[in-house]
């Protein structure tokens, strides 16, 4: 076979196989765990709830002191197995600000991602980040 029929034939086959890629990204992530800062200059109080399709895999409160400039927080990671899924994490205040965030395949980072929800002075921002040496996620199913 000469060089421009493989190359003809590898890039049909490449091709070919995209919509199956797709369908993989698709599944999701295995989350980790997740971290809440506070970042306010009073301390909160936190509702954090985090589902997996229909199912609540944590529905918990939480407190947390007055940011001390590097934020205060709790890390969530006990209460699941990593399963790769889209999860959504919600948070809800005192106040009644309720704020949500699903993660999907998009927000993965490497085997294992810990999410984070950051308490900032007039909003709440979420992001995401690999988990330092696999230590939140366990076993993969």
């Amino acid at each position: 076979m000469d060089r421009r029929t493989f190359c003809v034939a590898s890039s049909g086959a490449l091709f070919g196989t995209a919509g199956c890629l797709e369908v993989v990204r698709d599944r999701g992530l295995r989350l980790g765990g997740v971290v809440l800062t506070n970042r306010r200059d009073d301390p909160v109080r936190v509702r954090l709830r985090i589902t997996r399709g229909d199912a609540t895999v944590v529905d918990g409160e939480y407190s947390l002191e007055a940011s001390d400039r590097s934020g205060s927080g709790a890390a969530v990671n006990e209460t699941w197995n990593g399963r790769v899924a889209q999860y959504t994490v919600a948070v809800e205040l005192d106040s009644g600000t309720v704020e949500s965030f699903t993660y999907t395949a998009d927000h993965g980072h490497g085997e294992c991602t810990v999410a984070r929800v950051a308490l900032r002075p007039s909003t709440i921002a979420f992001s995401s980040h690999r988990a330092p040496d696999g230590r939140f996620c366990s076993a993969p199913e």
